[in-house]
């Protein structure tokens, strides 16, 4: 994969979080549209046409864009490849975050007989 697909996957990577978690994509520009199209002739198909202002099969485009491209494995490859932050790290940067117990609120009770 060259760095401007990249580049265009990682730019419109809320879109695909939302058609993979919700199942829905919101409306897109033709120029959006257009750039994420120009990704998908580059990397799968170069004959590969989309109607730009149906938006269930822009977002059936985008699906097999990022399933192919094994986007979210990706993702998880550079997440993991980060060095962790221990809880002694945290401890140095923000001294203050030692636990403390939540403020409970008051019970109201009942209203006494008459």
């Amino acid at each position: 994969m060259e760095y401007l697909q990249k580049a265009i996957l990682e730019k419109y990577k809320e879109h695909w979080y939302t058609l993979r978690d919700a199942g829905f994509i919101k409306n897109l520009n033709k120029e959006s549209v257009e750039e994420i199209e120009s990704a998908y002739k580059k990397l799968i198909d170069p004959n590969f046409f989309v109607n730009k202002w149906c938006m269930s099969c822009v977002a059936e485009m985008m699906r097999i864009l990022y399933v192919v491209t094994k986007f979210d494995e990706q993702v998880v490859q550079d997440v993991v490849q980060e060095e962790p932050v221990s809880a002694l790290d945290v401890e140095l940067v923000n001294p203050q975050l030692e636990k403390q117990p939540k403020p409970q609120p008051k019970k109201r009770g009942r209203k006494p007989k008459k």
